[in-house]
Parts: structure tokens; sequence; C-alpha cells
């Protein structure tokens, strides 16, 4: 993810600022990305501030990276029935709300 949010970047500032190394873009350029396979999920924010990456001083790129993260512990189209008696319900558990969040407001952010 965080190779294709730089290409994204990058191209960005091609398109804005030309294909000539930048030391210090006069806007920094900001990409989103979310990763997930619909249990577990990957956030991350990738800002490009110069694209002269030539030296080991002076301004950096930035990149926020959050652990991976589960939407819920796990799923269950039927119940578990054992002796007439339902040992695990149908339906989500350990639900994780800051999950979704975290989600809802990478999508919405700049939607407003």
């Amino acid at each position: 993810m965080l190779m294709f949010t730089f290409g994204n970047a990058l191209a960005q500032a091609h398109k804005l600022y030309g294909t000539e190394p930048q030391h210090v873009l006069h806007c920094p350029i900001t990409v989103q990305a979310v990763g997930t396979n619909g249990r577990i999920f990957q956030f991350l924010v990738f800002q490009l501030n110069t694209t002269d990456l030539s030296g080991n001083d002076g301004i950096k790129n930035q990149v926020w990276l959050d652990e991976d993260v589960d939407l819920y512990g796990f799923a269950k189209v039927r119940p578990l029935i054992k002796k007439k008696q339902v040992k695990v319900p149908s339906g989500l558990a350990g639900y994780n709300s800051e999950t979704f969040r975290k989600f809802l407001a990478l999508y919405l952010h700049g939607a407003v």
C-alpha cells in the first residue's frame, strides 16, 4: 500500500509541479489508503512534501500507518446448536466500533 500511495502522490506532483525534482512542494500532497479483506483493516496516510529524494537531510515525506485491526472477531451464518441448546449464536462476535469509526473518517474526509 505504501508504494501505491507514494506513486499516486508522485504522479499528482508531476501533474501539478512538473517532472523536475522540487525541494519543497508549495502545497503538500496527501493520499489515504485502506486495505481490507472484510474483517481485518489496514489504514495508511501518506504526505508528499518533496520530490527531491537525493539527499538525507532537509524536508522529508511522512507516512502514518496503523496496525492491522479487526472489525469483528468472527461471524457465524448459522448458530452452533448442541443438545437443543444454542452454544454460539449466529451473527458477529467481537465487533470493534473503533475500526469502523476510522474507516468512516477516512471515507468521508473531504466529502463534505
